[in-house]
């Protein structure tokens, strides 16, 4: 017998190749868990997309497509001012090694990035992250819980 989520499983009854599946499911559903996710809600993060207007890697014109965390939520990161950048689409794969060749743009680089923004810009930025963790975050202009309003006519 072996134990797996506190229930006992006779191993004769499993193949191997099951019980390694669920470990790994078990496995995944710790590190989903454990997981920090970001705070912004959608319209926040279209509205830093507005205030920027492009892909602010140095000599990109394309449109933003992300905004992304320097130091990523998995290792700690934060949705901070100086944390967060936009990019377009492939800088952002970029940022993530995800090219043919697995280069990755330095953490370096991208905070260079948020430092040379324009006073205006990082005003605005910093207004909008205001709000992040809030309820409601600025997204909507009443903060009523959804199954609280009654739709019937």
């Amino acid at each position: 017998m072996i134990l797996w989520q506190g229930v006992k499983i006779l191993s004769t009854l499993i193949s191997p190749q099951l019980l390694d599946q669920w470990t790994y499911l078990a496995m995944d559903r710790e590190s989903l868990k454990k997981s920090n996710k970001s705070k912004l809600t959608q319209t926040q993060k279209t509205k830093i997309k507005n205030v920027v207007g492009k892909c602010e890697y140095p000599g990109c014109n394309h449109p933003p497509h992300e905004v992304h965390h320097i130091k990523w939520l998995e290792e700690g990161g934060t949705d901070t001012y100086s944390n967060l950048v936009v990019l377009c689409g492939s800088h952002h794969n970029d940022a993530h090694g995800k090219n043919p060749q697995g280069n990755m743009i330095p953490k370096a680089k991208l905070k260079s990035i948020v430092t040379k923004r324009s006073k205006a810009k990082s005003d605005n930025i910093k207004a909008i992250l205001k709000n992040v963790g809030i309820r409601g975050g600025g997204s909507r202009e009443d903060n009523r819980d959804p199954w609280d309003i009654d739709f019937r006519f």
